[in-house]
């Protein structure tokens, strides 16, 4: 996945907008909880959106660093390959932040509300099939409101998740969310 340095800065700004979304929304341990992942993902997005920046400004020459060095800068996110940056860096950013809403959605609901809400009921096959390879497990049918549903059929690979739509996902998931709860009180 390529994305260039004004599609971060954009998805940064979404990234804010779902916190302070998840502020507004309530003070419930669910909307502190979504607002804290959304804080994590926002973190390592902008370590990315940062070294894109320095691989923009700046030209590497051979750098004689041990593999300890090179491990170390890695860790901390400075990444020294940008296709590693892109292919692996962002891509586990963003299964990270769909797991951590995952724990969320299972810290506040039980099984039975997450199975009669359809949307919940396919974000769950979703999870599944990350720990499935990425290969989808069972249907899933993701209506977010826009043109066309996410739809993916079984043994199909994941390959819908671009920053975009796991933004969208984490909203519908705190509309869906914050109804449930509303239903319970």
């Amino acid at each position: 996945m390529q994305e260039d340095e004004s599609d971060l800065s954009q998805y940064l700004k979404q990234i804010l907008e779902f916190i302070e979304k998840a502020q507004a929304t309530g003070p419930d341990k669910f909307f502190a909880q979504t607002a804290n992942a959304g804080r994590v993902f926002y973190l390592a997005l902008d370590a990315a959106l940062t070294t894109h920046a320095v691989f923009a400004k700046m030209s590497f020459g051979p750098a004689e660093l041990s593999s300890v060095d090179i491990t170390h800068i890695e860790n901390m996110g400075w990444l020294l390959d940008r296709s590693y940056l892109n292919d692996t860096y962002v891509a586990a950013v963003k299964t990270n932040f769909i797991l951590d809403l995952w724990i969320c959605v299972r810290e506040n609901l039980n099984s039975q509300q997450v199975s009669e809400n359809s949307f919940l009921s396919s974000f769950k096959v979703v999870i599944n099939s990350i720990f499935n390879g990425s290969i989808v497990t069972d249907e899933i049918r993701i209506d977010l409101d826009a043109e066309q549903p996410i739809v993916a059929d079984v043994g199909q690979p994941i390959d819908f998740m671009t920053l975009e739509t796991i933004l969208q996902l984490a909203n519908k998931l705190q509309l869906e969310v914050a109804t449930l709860l509303r239903k319970n009180t």
